[in-house]
């Protein structure tokens, strides 16, 4: 559909179905993830406007503008499994995950079936989401008002910073807010003091002369 053609269409009341797709598509990959961080006893936001952002941009029915939508939903899939992986592997980032892909055949057999079958969910919720966010089955302009609207409210909700549970942690595990971007939590976690300390490497040097020795207090 061209989008002057989307803007100078007639309206029609929404039907139940473009409902339903718009609440399944939302709640889809928040409950996937929430699942998840249940099960490893971790953290996470109840609704990550990443996702609604990206529906945002995939029920626009113009072809550049959905391709953005994609983009923005393999980033907004990728910030959740780094924010439920370094829960569990505080040393874990991009340039970890990249060094120890080589080390994925020798690893225990329970690891290697977790990681693919997060793989495997991710794809889907990709390829699911995707698709049925197509104008066929999300009837333009009703759903991208209701994405307006809700990615709206849960900004407003993000900044007052409300949680549903009262937690203090270090590495993302007290992120039980009601609704926030996982993908700026992420970006927050590693420009945090203490990921940057994790990433320094010791330097060994000589004491100086003038220093206390420990040794010295051992004699």
């Amino acid at each position: 559909m061209k989008l002057p053609t989307y803007l100078r269409q007639d309206l029609a009341a929404p039907t139940l179905g473009t409902w339903l797709y718009s609440l399944l598509l939302i709640l889809l990959p928040n409950v996937v993830f929430l699942v998840f961080t249940h099960y490893a006893g971790v953290s996470r936001p109840l609704l990550n406007i990443d996702y609604l952002l990206a529906l945002l941009f995939l029920t626009i029915p113009w072809r550049p503008i959905r391709l953005l939508g994609g983009v923005c939903l393999v980033l907004a899939l990728i910030s959740d499994v780094l924010m439920l992986v370094i829960q569990l592997f505080p040393f874990m980032d991009l340039a970890a995950i990249r060094y120890l892909a080589r080390f994925i055949p020798i690893a225990p057999l329970n690891y290697i079936v977790i990681s693919l079958f997060l793989f495997c969910c991710t794809v889907v919720l990709f390829g699911l989401i995707f698709f049925f966010s197509r104008p066929k089955y999300l009837k333009p302009p009703y759903p991208t008002f209701i994405t307006t609207c809700l990615l709206i409210t849960s900004y407003v909700v993000m900044q007052t910073g409300l949680t549903y549970t009262s937690f203090t942690a270090i590495l993302g595990r007290d992120n039980f807010y009601y609704a926030h971007s996982q993908s700026l939590l992420y970006k927050q976690l590693i420009s945090d003091d203490f990921y940057s300390l994790m990433a320094t490497t010791p330097q060994l040097t000589t004491l100086a002369s003038n220093k206390e020795r420990i040794a010295d207090q051992l004699i």
